[in-house]
């Protein structure tokens, strides 16, 4: 009867590792999907804020109010302008950073037609 204890119990020691690397992933991974979701709002905002005619330090002010790691860059060409924003995420996960690299860089980039 003993011996059942503690082998399911060796057995319980040998998988936890494993489940918990697994949990912390999938944590890793919504939290990319996560800021990835909170950055398409931003540029919609920004994007709002271009049409309405404020300049990149104002919508770089507007948008770091709620988040500080948040870098915008607009570039002009002929009828478009381009917004990019991106953000850098840290994982949870020991040993993530070996796969991927850290932090980790979500971009989300809009062109959004311009009159000069």
């Amino acid at each position: 009867m003993m011996k059942r204890k503690g082998q399911a119990l060796v057995e319980f020691v040998l998988i936890l590792p494993v489940l918990l690397f697994l949990l912390f992933i999938m944590i890793d991974f919504a939290r990319v999907f996560s800021f990835q979701n909170r950055l398409e709002t931003k540029a919609v905002d920004a994007i709002s804020l271009f049409r309405k005619g404020k300049t990149k330090e104002e919508i770089v002010g507007i948008l770091k109010e709620e988040q500080e790691d948040l870098t915008l860059a607009i570039t002009y060409s002929k009828q478009k302008a381009i917004l990019e924003l991106q953000e850098e995420v840290s994982f949870l996960t020991p040993g993530l950073n070996l796969v991927l690299k850290t932090p980790y860089v979500i971009k989300v980039k809009r062109v959004v037609p311009y009159e000069s």
